[in-house]
């Protein structure tokens, strides 16, 4: 869990806007959606998908708003 967070805050996941930003190639935009660029904030907590996945899962929360996540991550610090 740890190696997974510390890429989620390094973008070190191979998520569209990162592999866009490093090779210059392809699309930034999500392709599930296509609403917005994949950013680590996009793929887990706005996309329309990820949104009714939470709405699956036993975990309840009420989602980001306008926080990013390094701000979230910051708090349980």
């Amino acid at each position: 869990l740890k190696l997974f967070i510390w890429k989620c805050m390094n973008k070190a996941l191979p998520i569209n806007e990162v592999i866009y930003n490093r090779i210059k190639m392809g699309t930034p935009i999500r392709r599930i959606c296509g609403e917005d660029i994949e950013t680590i904030e996009h793929f887990f907590f706005h996309c329309r998908t990820a949104e009714e996945v939470w709405q699956l899962s036993p975990v309840r929360w009420d989602g980001l708003e306008d926080q990013k996540l390094q701000e979230v991550v910051e708090c349980t610090d």
